[in-house]
């Protein structure tokens, strides 16, 4: 067999010749097993195990039964034939930024939405088209009542036996209109649906837990495979220009991975270090003198097909053409797009990157130091807790060294806060440091 090294992947399988019928989910996991019991696999039947794997089982409507039989056929051919599995490690890890639209869906209440964005403005409609105080019936209702088990508050779902928008009373709101709920009790109170939309998971992101939990099988049964994959995401992490989706999505897989894999931890923490410090870069370094060839190929690319439609739409005329001939004229555009719209996507970039690894690490830390001095301070000599020390109103120090049991690499954190500081001050005031050991 052909062993398959590096990134080099040849284009994305075609199935329409393939003998290969896809019916259900049942039917590719047997597809997948007659694929394994054929191995060694040859090129084209590496790339069908992967196609059939990633976009053509259904991991959205499998059961737990149905994805269990279908990781336990991809540890059967990391099994048989361990000369494929660097090679089936890179590729599922393709995935992580994968751009199909498909991938950017959101399945809710059983109705599915394009986007995030467009579950929010559905539901946005929804406020501002009902009557206040009035409780929401039919598929409105259902709608908001699965959303609310998306609450970081699990249980108040369980809770809720009643939703309705009005206009929040308190002066600091400014008349604002919120979806309210009433619990079993009587009480009522309200919450943000937009938090809500932003904890439910798009067809994406259940795609690529799959695919990590597949990553972390894999290395417990073949542990040389953990270089490979610290590697691979680190040569494979999206370029800092382009759209913050990519980064997200790699970033969250990244971290699932971290938490799941702790001897690799410390290099996963360390590679998006260096990416963010690279977007941070971007920010400071902002130089309207400084020339990205690759963003002006691509504007120029864009430019050219923009004119183009143009001119056979009649909506253009040759002169307009004529401009793209002088080079100042791309530097221009250039200029104008580096200035207004650059600094401010890096800069919400990084701060949106810099709050999901904030997250992670304060969750990491809390399972790592359940006794802190401030716990212990907040309670007195007889094992009372003393109301008055509040730990949310002082400031905040976290220490913590992580080491890697197969590593001598240390990860020194360092999170100073303060009550009320912003985004930007919780960035200046943290400071990440790698020590190697040497």
């Amino acid at each position: 067999m052909k062993k398959l090294m590096g990134f080099n992947f040849p284009g994305d399988f075609n199935l329409t010749n393939s003998p290969i019928r896809l019916e259900s989910n049942q039917q590719i996991i047997t597809d997948l097993s007659d694929l394994v019991s054929s191995s060694p696999l040859d090129n084209d039947n590496l790339l069908l195990f992967v196609e059939l794997l990633v976009n053509r089982f259904d991991w959205i409507g499998a059961d737990l039964e149905d994805i269990d039989k279908c990781k336990n056929v991809v540890l059967d051919l990391v099994s048989l034939d361990g000369s494929c599995v660097d090679w089936l490690v890179k590729r599922l890890i393709t995935n992580f930024k994968s751009s199909n639209k498909k991938h950017l869906k959101v399945d809710l209440c059983s109705r599915e939405f394009e986007s995030i964005h467009e579950l929010k403005k559905h539901v946005r409609t929804i406020l501002t088209t009902s009557k206040d105080d009035e409780e929401l019936k039919g598929d409105n209702h259902k709608l908001l009542y699965e959303l609310l088990g998306y609450h970081s508050s699990v249980q108040l779902k369980e809770r809720v036996v009643a939703i309705f928008p009005s206009t929040h009373k308190n002066p600091a709101f400014k008349g604002l209109r919120c979806f309210f709920y009433r619990d079993k009790s009587g009480s009522v109170d309200f919450f943000s649906y937009a938090r809500c939309c932003d904890n439910v998971k798009t067809r994406g992101q259940i795609l690529r837990e799959h695919l990590c939990d597949l990553l972390v099988d894999i290395c417990k049964l073949s542990p040389s495979t953990l270089g490979s994959i610290s590697d691979t995401l680190d040569i494979l992490y999206p370029h800092h220009n382009v759209q913050i989706e990519h980064h997200i999505s790699f970033t969250k897989a990244m971290l699932y991975i971290a938490n799941r894999l702790p001897m690799i931890r410390t290099s996963l923490y360390r590679i998006l270090i260096n990416k963010l410090t690279v977007i941070d870069s971007e920010i400071r370094l902002a130089d309207p003198n400084v020339v990205d060839v690759e963003k002006v190929e691509n504007l120029r690319s864009e430019k050219l097909k923009e004119l183009a439609n143009q001119l056979l739409k009649g909506q253009s005329n040759s002169t307009q053409f004529k401009k793209t001939e002088d080079p100042n004229w791309f530097r221009d555009i250039y200029d104008k797009l580096r200035t207004e719209e650059d600094c401010d996507d890096m800069s919400q970039k990084l701060d949106f990157l810099m709050a999901l690894v904030f997250e992670d690490l304060h969750l990491l830390l809390n399972m790592c130091n359940k006794y802190t001095s401030a716990s212990i301070n907040n309670t007195n000599s007889t094992g009372i807790s003393n109301p008055k020390n509040n730990l949310q109103q002082q400031p905040m120090q976290i220490n913590g060294t992580f080491k890697s049991k197969n590593s001598q690499d240390s990860f020194l954190v360092t999170l100073d806060t303060q009550s009320g500081s912003s985004q930007h001050n919780i960035t200046r005031n943290l400071s990440l440091i790698l020590v190697t050991s040497s």
